[in-house]
């Protein structure tokens, strides 16, 4: 993992002395002023602490196996990402090539010479289920390689 970088400790530190000088201006000026000032010290404050404390903590070897982690854990984020779209798109195909069948199927039935081809309509629709399963390896893969 990349340790932070340098901004940040300076941005923290810029911070801290943005906050002390509020803090300084906010003792010393009137009272609504003061208000304004002592606003800005504590959100300095706050947030210049709170930079500084990120940057330290980065560098820890416990926070290097968080991150370690939270990367394994995109990772199969992203495995459950691409298999429920490559399942839409194999659906959504299938859906398609499906309805053509009907169709084609009914303007054979309509016309009656469906009858002899009964057996091809049989075989036809058990290798659309294989194709649905090839369809989904290969959706898969393409998603893999976008994504």
């Amino acid at each position: 993992m990349k340790k932070m970088d340098r901004k940040q400790l300076y941005i923290g530190l810029s911070l801290l002395v943005l906050a002390g000088i509020t803090l300084i201006l906010a003792i010393l000026t009137e009272e609504q002023r003061s208000s304004y000032f002592a606003a800005w010290a504590g959100a300095s404050l706050g947030h210049g602490i709170y930079r500084l404390w990120r940057y330290l903590r980065q560098n820890d070897d416990a926070m290097q196996e968080m991150a370690k982690q939270r990367h394994i854990d995109a990772v199969d984020e992203r495995m459950v990402m691409l298999r429920q779209l490559s399942g839409f798109q194999t659906n959504t195909a299938m859906c398609l090539l499906l309805t053509g069948m009907m169709c084609v199927s009914s303007f054979l039935w309509m016309m009656e010479i469906c009858e002899p081809y009964a057996k091809c309509i049989m075989i036809v629709s058990s290798m659309l289920i294989i194709a649905q399963m090839i369809m989904g390896k290969i959706a898969y893969a393409k998603n893999e390689a976008r994504y």
